[in-house]
């Protein structure tokens, strides 16, 4: 199935659109600089892959089962919201359950809000 999904600016990033770039990533690309960070063990499994759904925790599992339903229905999503981490690394600050059900669906892109304070570092980690 092919899916265009929609997407509209997080609330954080409404309260001040001047802090922040978008950008288009895939997120296969996301999750695999992602797999790093401490929060990732949460949503992947050790290989990198998306736990499956009886391995997730039950309030993490609603909020990806209600973003893969909003983006079938063709209903806007809230970009998801990259940072950069203290290990260097990505991290998914807000909308991960986005980043995944695109990746299940397989939207090969999708629109993410960075701080311009750390556009450098995330585009580095991201090429």
């Amino acid at each position: 199935m092919n899916f265009n999904p929609q997407f509209y600016d997080h609330e954080v990033v409404q309260k001040s659109p001047q802090d922040y770039n978008e950008i288009i990533v895939s997120p296969i690309h996301i999750l695999k600089c992602w797999e790093t960070s401490m929060f990732a063990c949460e949503v992947l499994d050790k290989q990198g892959n998306i736990k499956q759904q009886d391995d997730m925790e039950a309030s993490t599992l609603k909020r990806y089962i209600d973003c893969l339903e909003i983006i079938k229905r063709g209903e806007e999503a809230p970009k998801p919201i990259l940072g950069y981490g203290i290990m260097d690394n990505i991290e998914i600050g807000v909308g991960r359950e986005i980043v995944l059900a695109a990746k299940t669906l397989g939207i090969e892109e999708i629109p993410v809000n960075i701080r311009k304070a750390q556009a450098e570092d995330i585009q580095k980690i991201l090429k």
